[in-house]
């Protein structure tokens, strides 16, 4: 799946709902690139979508920046790069974003929201010496760490506080699983046991673990055999390279000409001294200072969005001083003539356009070399397959005498067309140079032309005219275009109308069919209204009464069970109370339980007059136990009265006023004397 692909996937899904297409995403513009980026970005800081067009370039790179450096993503290439990829909505910067961020989305809101509070709050150098501004510094540390060990509580707390209703759908899950399981472990034992005694189950295990070890170390052969493959490959890579460098030394020292083998060598050094002296050195110096760019970069702090704003115009500044530096050059050399300045800017031009040429031509040298060496190691390879007798495809005898003869005819040819590309190149070269040279002449006759203009007080009195020469020019083009297009579309018109009329007459016929139709149709949708609504009706009225008869066959139903499960107990209740009777009528021990329970029933009947003499002494008591514990009551009423007294003082005149006596009658009566 590619990463397109992916993306598109995650931004369909909840809870983006994008519904976007690969096409369509890849036809997004930069602008709404980054502002479906912000959104994602948005969503995972969980803060309001921000428009990038009303926020501009800078305040949008740095946010976006800094918010990637607190979710911790790092970007496959060195920081200008990639800052100027998010500035210019790259679509090589912003999908590896996308698609790093999108399947962890969730995950990333506690990273952001973290991260925003544990960031440090950008500080100038020259304030951190400030009593007052190390002390706010100290105090947003100490914060910091107090956030850290609040989140980690809440953490903590979340963890323990799970929802039953999770863990209950987890656990019915896993019961789940775990049924499945033991129910296929056990079909394959009964399979296998069914198939298998235990002496051969016993050696099918040890062959099935043998089995496994086998398979393991024929992956690691493989992968070994694949490491093997890949160095044979190389070495043969070099074979043939010191095989074609080997075969090029026979064919120079073959030609018996010391002086061929020395021109040779000649042009070897020769190019391995433009390598070594110019174009490696040159590589080099370039890796080196992106090296020391990418360093100092990444030494120097995160910068704000205030010192970006000043390096900004910084530059802006250098590029107006450096532009009218540029002015006041250009105002000297057409005052002073410039006739040196200009010999010399054509020859710059010349030397730039020959290193230009030169650098070319050793690339071409180079990719000759290249294809040279591959053609000899094919023919080596060739070579060597014809000696192997399988099948040679070499030229032997009369095929290399018809081959020579071939080349030979076509050498002049060849030779001619040669000598006319080299006439040519020379003529393009010539004319390039003449080119270069009224060039030149033209900027300074230009040059006098205005100076002339601007004593006369007309100035721009040139540009005017020939501005006028390409509107007239450009004028009459159009109007000729206008001209052609008006034929055109003159044309097409009559063709279409001449389409139309052919179609008309095709389709008159149809065209009375279709109302005839239409008719019919009309009709018969009056009569399918009509009949849908009786239809409707009727079933209403059906379904009314089946939904009452399903319910009296509900009821029904339910007392139907209830009164079949009544017939049941009342059923085995009787079988029991049989069983009972039987044990007692009949039997062995009939007598005996007949004498049990006969003396229960005496003995309960004996309980029973016992229980009714004491319920009739109870009643004949219980008025007089009822009198005795009212006045138990008002006695310890009295006594609480009097230890109420006493703690006031006045105990001793409620003693000589009241007294209290028990007297016992004899009819063994308590009775209260007051």
């Amino acid at each position: 799946m590619s990463d397109i692909q992916i993306i598109v996937d995650r931004l369909n899904a909840e809870p983006f709902n994008y519904g976007l297409s690969m096409v369509s995403l890849s036809e997004k513009n930069e602008t709404e690139l980054l502002q479906l980026v912000s959104d994602v970005f948005s969503y995972v800081a969980q803060s309001e979508p921000t428009n990038v067009r009303a926020e501009g370039n800078e305040g949008m790179t740095g946010r976006m920046t800094e918010f990637l450096r607190i979710v911790k993503y790092k970007p496959t290439v060195d920081p200008i790069t990639f800052r100027q990829g998010i500035s210019e909505g790259a679509k090589e910067i912003l999908y590896p974003i996308l698609k790093w961020m999108l399947p962890q989305a969730d995950a990333l809101k506690k990273r952001a929201f973290v991260g925003y509070y544990m960031t440090d709050v950008p500080i100038p150098g020259e304030l951190m010496h400030d009593e007052d501004t190390q002390l706010l510094v100290q105090e947003i540390r100490d914060l910091q760490a107090d956030f850290v060990n609040v989140h980690k509580e809440l953490e903590a707390m979340r963890s323990d506080n799970v929802d039953p209703n999770t863990l209950k759908q987890k656990n019915l899950l896993l019961e789940e699983e775990t049924e499945q399981l033991t129910a296929r472990i056990a079909s394959t034992k009964t399979k296998v046991h069914s198939k298998v005694e235990g002496a051969q189950l016993e050696e099918l295990q040890t062959l099935s673990t043998a089995l496994r070890k086998q398979q393991e170390e024929e992956l690691e052969l493989q992968m070994a055999l694949r490491k093997e493959k890949e160095r044979l490959a190389t070495a043969e890579q070099k074979y043939q390279k010191s095989t074609a460098r080997m075969r090029e030394i026979r064919s120079n020292t073959a030609d018996g000409s010391s002086a061929a083998l020395f021109t040779q060598m000649s042009e070897d050094v020769n190019k391995n001294r433009y390598l070594c002296n110019e174009k490696l050195p040159k590589d080099i110096q370039n890796k080196n200072s992106r090296i020391l760019t990418v360093q100092k970069v990444l030494q120097e702090p995160m910068n704000s969005e205030n010192d970006l704003a000043g390096l900004f115009q910084q530059k802006a500044m250098l590029d107006r001083e450096v532009k009218s530096i540029i002015d006041k050059q250009s105002v000297s050399r057409q005052a002073g003539g410039g006739q040196a300045d200009l010999q010399l800017k054509q020859q710059s031009q010349i030397a730039k356009s020959v290193a230009k040429k030169k650098e070319d031509v050793l690339a071409k040298l180079e990719k000759l070399s290249e294809k040279k060496r591959a053609l000899a190691a094919t023919e080596d390879v060739g070579m060597m397959g014809g000696g192997g007798g399988g099948g040679s495809s070499m030229l032997k005898g009369d095929d290399w005498k018809h081959k020579y003869e071939s080349v030979k005819s076509k050498l002049a040819s060849y030779k001619a067309k040669k000598r006319e590309l080299d006439d040519l190149h020379t003529e393009a070269l010539v004319l390039s140079r003449t080119e270069a040279i009224l060039g030149g002449q033209e900027k300074v006759i230009s040059a006098q032309v205005s100076h002339l203009e601007k004593q006369k007080g007309v100035t721009g009195f040139i540009d005017t005219a020939e501005n006028l020469e390409k509107v007239s020019t450009a004028k009459g083009e159009i109007d000729e275009a206008k001209g052609q297009t008006l034929e055109e579309i003159s044309k097409f018109v009559t063709e279409i109308n001449n389409v139309i009329k052919e179609r008309k007459s095709k389709l008159a016929p149809q065209i009375k069919d279709l109302r005839a139709v239409r008719q019919k149709f009309q009709e018969l949708e009056t009569d399918h209204g009509e009949k849908k609504k009786q239809y409707d009706a009727a079933a209403m009225g059906f379904d009314s009464k089946i939904s009452k008869l399903e319910s009296d066959v509900k009821s029904m139903r339910s007392e139907g069970n209830d009164d079949e499960s009544k017939y049941h107990w009342l059923n085995a209740m009787g079988v029991m109370t049989d069983v009972a009777i039987k044990r007692v009528t009949a039997g062995l021990d009939s007598q005996a339980l007949r004498d049990r329970y006969s003396k229960k029933v005496n003995q309960q009947e004996e309980f029973t007059k016992h229980l009714k003499s004491k319920q009739k002494n109870v009643k004949d008591t219980v008025g007089t136990n009822k009198n005795q514990l009212e006045m138990i009551r008002d006695l310890k009423k009295i006594l609480e009265i009097k230890i109420a007294c006493h703690k006031k003082g006045n105990v001793g005149s409620m003693i000589g006023d009241n007294t209290a006596s028990f007297q016992t009658t004899t009819a063994g009566a308590n009775v209260m004397m007051l």
